[in-house]
């Protein structure tokens, strides 16, 4: 393979890819129990107010806390675009490999340890924190594997096929055993 050629495979998920996709996203199940565990509580509370004293006003900010309770269990279940993003590479599926020329620059402005780095591999290219950036810098062509939608990056390798990077709760399907 030539030092300009470029390559990206889609290969299925593996088991132990999929586990590390569920592990990156926060599940939305537990912002959405929470919130309804807090819509009983404070329904409850406001019952009893209401039921010990007469006075509209009790109702009124019952019905209003209520209403404001139900907008946030809505706005606590909608996905954000990570876990939309994670959710379609699992129902999809696959993740891609992608050989070619690497390249990290920084994207700093003056605050280098905010802005982060970008790191092109051939025609792809990922935002990076300083410290992969430190690892992966140095090596002219690689190999990242990473998900289609979130763009996670799951491990980096030199041309050897050395490991680089690897995302820390991520097992290579040959590293599996060591």
């Amino acid at each position: 393979m030539s030092q300009t050629e470029i390559s990206t495979l889609e290969l299925p998920l593996t088991p132990a890819m999929r586990a590390l996709l569920d592990e990156i996203c926060p599940k939305r199940r537990r912002r959405i129990y929470a919130t309804a565990r807090l819509t009983i509580v404070l329904a409850l509370v406001f019952a009893v107010a209401t039921a010990v004293t007469d006075r509209q006003l009790f109702a009124f900010l019952a019905a209003l806390s209520l209403v404001i309770i139900v907008g946030l269990a809505i706005v606590a279940g909608r996905p954000t675009p990570l876990e939309t993003s994670i959710d379609r590479d699992v129902k999809k599926g696959v993740y891609f490999r992608t050989t070619g020329p690497i390249h990290v620059a920084s994207l700093a402005d003056g605050d280098e340890l905010e802005a982060g780095c970008a790191l092109t591999v051939g025609d792809r290219t990922f935002k990076i924190d300083s410290q992969i950036a430190s690892k992966v810098e140095l090596v002219p062509r690689g190999t990242v594997e990473y998900t289609a939608h979130a763009r996670r990056i799951l491990e980096i390798r030199d041309s050897y096929g050395r490991s680089i990077y690897c995302h820390p709760d991520y097992i290579p399907m040959g590293h599996a055993l060591e």
